[in-house]
């Protein structure tokens, strides 16, 4: 054979790796995105739930009433700053706690 055949057939097989990794890497990507649309599907149902039930709607008024608007707009956007600080350290905590 040619060895500009051979050229062709050894790229050809680098290039069928190459995809099957890449593959994989989708595959993994993928699973990482379908699982965190699990959480938004699930939270999602949660305040669908929460917001047919009167009761929740009637507590949703009477705690803006009570903190007002603005205030409760600012403890709402600390909290949105605070969640992912909040949620590494817990991630860490475990992490140590099960070293133990």
């Amino acid at each position: 054979m040619s060895e500009r055949f051979n050229q062709l057939n050894s790229r050809h097989r680098a290039l069928i790796e190459q995809c099957a990794v890449q593959r994989s890497h989708l595959g993994e990507a993928a699973l990482d995105i379908e699982v965190r649309l699990g959480r938004v599907d699930r939270a999602v149902a949660v305040v669908r739930r929460l917001i047919r039930n009167p009761l929740f709607i009637v507590g949703g008024i009477a705690v803006v009433a009570l903190i007002g608007p603005k205030r409760l707009l600012g403890l709402a956007s600390r909290a949105a700053v605070a969640y992912p600080t909040v949620r590494r350290v817990a991630g860490m905590v475990k992490e140590i706690r099960s070293q133990e």
